[in-house]
């Protein structure tokens, strides 16, 4: 299996949830220990449907890269 990578402003879903909102990667979180780096997670915002910042810490095997395409764009 592949890894994927995560890096900070990209778009990404949940998986594993068919109506998940899209979401901004914030920060990818690691931890120090000595000499090695451990990966945390990934914090993650987004809005719900009051209009407030909602963040949370994910695991990377539970989110997906999101998929833009043009006609997300061409929206009226």
């Amino acid at each position: 299996m592949d890894k994927i990578y995560f890096n900070e402003g990209d778009l990404v879903i949940v998986k594993r949830l068919p109506t998940s909102r899209v979401m901004l990667v914030e920060k990818v979180e690691r931890a120090s220990s000595g000499t090695s780096t451990m990966l945390v997670g990934v914090r993650c915002v987004w809005f719900n449907d009051y209009g407030g910042l909602e963040k949370h810490t994910f695991s990377t095997k539970d989110l997906g890269h999101y998929d833009v395409s043009v006609r997300d764009f061409l929206r009226d």
